[in-house]
């Protein structure tokens, strides 16, 4: 196996829609990498619950599942009938579901870790065509293409209910239903919904209730959606839409509804998958020096971004994800001389300071992605509010640890301040606490000779995280 470094910081620019803030943060709470199967043969598409990592395996003509515990680091395979071809499996608690051809069909089977099997297929039907099954509390959904006879065959999706082994077609139309999700209770499915099998696609959900199964559709945009995941309470989905300068991004909105949020970074982002508030997903930015993708986490309660690898010889991909309590665990595969799969657990970072929440950058000042029009040579008095972690407003100066400015492209958001220096003010008049209004000021002096041009004003504090406004001097 080549030697690899992981990289562990908070990385980028997060600029996001609607009523969304943008934040920068970078730290460095270390993470323990984990080999999965890194030997002969291609092991690939890992998916996680708890510390329970099902993957493929292919070896000398052998596809088959098998299952690795984080916990034990024990690795051991679901036994093959000899001809069988398994592949594209799922796990959710002890249970893993696979895809398994054989005997002329497809079909969907299940093994229990815990009793070590045997495996045992889920609603037998002759000649059935089935695949990519997704399982969550007791309900597995899958694709099935098995209702029509056509040359090409309409694929639906259909939920199996294992405690009383019944299935329900939660899909009945000529499009294209699949990739589904299932939420860990089992209540909530996600799903592709394309026109034809080579269109843009919508995303989909189905809500459990008392009366069965309600549906509804998530996105309706001219561009194209994919990859749905659902923790329950968010469905999130990659998406690639036209005038989105950055290119694919991440978005999520809640099952309930609610307004949809983006997550924007420089280049393409694809293929998330949510656990708790931490969304997973592949990341890879064309002006980096050796362009490929990479693993990032985003935990939307906390607003911070992690860069989980930084490896400019390898793509990660197939990425997948678990949180238990204030621990993560992310595994995905790696292209080195074959396809490998690793690892990484580490503890979620809690926010000191609320922000966001108390509206960020006060009036008269507007947040990013906002460019707030100022004359170049006046003094701007910049404003903002800070909670603690009991909603208590924060009054300590020294919690800020830098106020920066950078000059930044007008049009284009930066997407670091590497470049920043300390921002100007004037004798006594700098930063300084309104305790009548529960607010910071500064007192920001611009210079004549920054009319025409466009600066970024990055508050900086001592855990870590930054908060961007932008300004046009004219």
């Amino acid at each position: 196996m080549i030697s690899r470094r992981v990289v562990f910081t908070l990385a980028a620019l997060l600029t996001f829609a609607a009523a969304a803030r943008a934040q920068q943060t970078t730290v460095s709470p270390g993470a323990s990498l984990v080999t999965v199967n890194a030997g002969p043969g291609n092991q690939t598409d890992p998916h996680i619950n708890g510390t329970l990592i099902a993957y493929t395996s292919s070896v000398t003509g052998v596809t088959q599942i098998r299952y690795f515990d984080l916990a034990t680091r024990l690795d051991s395979g679901i036994p093959t009938t000899g001809t069988s071809y398994d592949f594209l499996s799922a796990v959710g608690g002890a249970l893993i579901v696979f895809t398994r051809i054989d005997n002329g069909k497809q079909a969907i089977f299940a093994f229990d870790t815990a009793t070590a099997g045997p495996a045992y297929e889920l609603d037998p039907q002759p000649g059935s065509n089935r695949r990519g099954p997704a399982i969550g509390g007791r309900t597995v959904a899958w694709q099935d293409l098995g209702f029509t006879t056509d040359e090409v065959a309409v694929s639906e999706i259909v939920l199996y209910d294992m405690d009383i082994a019944t299935t329900v077609r939660l899909t009945n139309d000529v499009a294209y239903d699949r990739n589904p999700s299932v939420s860990p209770d089992g209540s909530v499915v996600a799903w592709e919904k394309c026109l034809t099998s080579t269109s843009p696609c919508d995303i989909y959900q189905a809500v459990k209730g008392a009366s069965g199964w309600t549906v509804t559709q998530v996105t309706n945009t001219d561009g194209a959606e994919s990859s749905p995941d659902t923790n329950g309470t968010l469905v999130v989905y990659g998406g690639n839409r036209a005038g989105n300068a950055t290119g694919a991004d991440i978005y999520w909105t809640p099952v309930a509804g609610g307004t949809e949020q983006q997550l924007s970074m420089a280049g393409d982002e694809r293929n998330p998958n949510v656990a708790g508030n931490l969304i997973v997903f592949e990341s890879r930015n064309p002006t980096d020096p050796t362009p490929n993708w990479d693993i990032y986490a985003y935990d939307v309660s906390t607003k911070i971004l992690y860069r989980l690898t930084n490896t400019p010889l390898f793509d990660e991909t197939l990425n997948a994800v678990s949180v238990t309590g204030n621990e993560a665990h992310v595994a995905y595969s790696v292209l080195e001389t074959d396809q490998n799969v690793y690892a990484q657990t580490f503890t979620l970072i809690s926010a000191q300071y609320d922000f966001t929440g108390t509206g960020g950058f006060q009036s008269p000042i507007a947040n990013a992605p906002a460019v707030n029009v100022v004359n170049a040579g006046r003094v701007i008095p910049i404003k903002w509010q800070l909670r603690d972690a009991s909603g208590a407003y924060i009054t300590d100066l020294d919690v800020v640890s830098g106020l920066l400015v950078q000059p930044v492209p007008c049009g284009t958001l930066a997407t670091n301040f590497d470049n920043a220096v300390a921002a100007e003010t004037s004798g006594s008049s700098g930063l300084r606490f309104d305790s009548a209004n529960n607010q910071f000021v500064f007192n920001w002096v611009t210079s004549s000779t920054m009319a025409g041009s466009c600066r970024a004003f990055v508050l900086h504090l001592n855990d870590g995280s930054e908060y961007p406004a932008y300004f046009r001097l004219k």
